[in-house]
Parts: C-alpha cells; sequence; structure tokens
C-alpha cells in the first residue's frame, strides 16, 4: 500500500531539476541539445529514497487526467534503476524508449498494470483518444533497434497557479 508523507522541518524544500517535459499520451521527443542548465522548482525530496537521483518533468497533454495529473503539472520522479524499482500495477511512471541506438530519446507518462502475460502501460484519460495501453513500438520501422525501459517511479505532482 502507498505511503502518504508530507514536507516537515525533517523534509526541507530543496531546489529539484526540471529535468525534461514529458507527454501524457504519445512519446515526446526529449530536448538533448539544450546546454542550459536546467530550471528548478522547491520540492521535498521524498525521504523513502534518500540516496535515489530524484527530479520534476513537466506534464503536456491529457491522458492522465483521470489520475488528476495534467497539462502544467509537474511529476515528482524518482530514479527507477537508483531505488531497484520493479513494476507494481498501479504505480505512475516516467517511460523512456531510445531509438537508433539511443542517439533518439521519447518520452511518456504511464499508469502500469502488471498480468501474467505482461507489463502494460496505461493512459488514464477522458479523452477517448487515450484509451488502449502504450504501444512499445508505435512509429517505429520493422527491425528498428529499439530499447524501452521505465525511469523513474512518480511519486507526487505539483500543481502550480
Amino acid at each position: 500500500e502507498r505511503q502518504a508523507w508530507t514536507a516537515s522541518r525533517e523534509h526541507e524544500l530543496v531546489l529539484l531539476p526540471v529535468r525534461d517535459t514529458i507527454q501524457a499520451g504519445a512519446w515526446l521527443m526529449a530536448d538533448d541539445v539544450d546546454q542550459d542548465q536546467p530550471p528548478t522548482y522547491p520540492a521535498a525530496r521524498d525521504p523513502r529514497f534518500p540516496q535515489a537521483g530524484q527530479w520534476l518533468s513537466e506534464v503536456r497533454g491529457d491522458s492522465m487526467n483521470q489520475l488528476n495529473i495534467v497539462e502544467g503539472d509537474l511529476v515528482h520522479c524518482v530514479d527507477a534503476a537508483g531505488i531497484g524499482y520493479y513494476p507494481r500495477s498501479g504505480d505512475v511512471l516516467e517511460v523512456e524508449r531510445l531509438r537508433f541506438g539511443g542517439q533518439e530519446r521519447e518520452l511518456t507518462l504511464k499508469q502500469v498494470e502488471v498480468t501474467q502475460e505482461a507489463v502494460l502501460l496505461w493512459p488514464r484519460s477522458t479523452n477517448p483518444r487515450w484509451h488502449a495501453p502504450l504501444e512499445m513500438r508505435e512509429g517505429t520501422s520493422p527491425g528498428e533497434d529499439v530499447e524501452v525501459r521505465i525511469r523513474a517511479l512518480v511519486v507526487a505532482t505539483i500543481r502550480r497557479f
């Protein structure tokens, strides 16, 4: 079961980097050529994962609005590799697809469902366009080398006004 936590004196606010813009819907090409320092936003690091990398990603699109994650929100991400993450049904994830030997990187935001047959990545949207699990190879060429991996576990959403 998920644990709730709130910022307190022991969970001081820090400036987390806003590393990427992430598409809630289809894949969104990551901007890997920007040389500027990423912007930051005040947030409390999740104390359950003190050693893991943590960052924020800005949401675009409406494919996660049933989970109250909407365009413009920041999702608080924890590095999946850094916590030894293994998919659990109901978790919200930042997923990365690498193409052309890693030269092209795309990101998306989905909720995971683990079945006996597969790990499915679902949009959760009122928009009928987003009604099926993510097709990992959508938009790729037959035989193209593609790697899809879970980049981060989403632990919170920040809504800016």
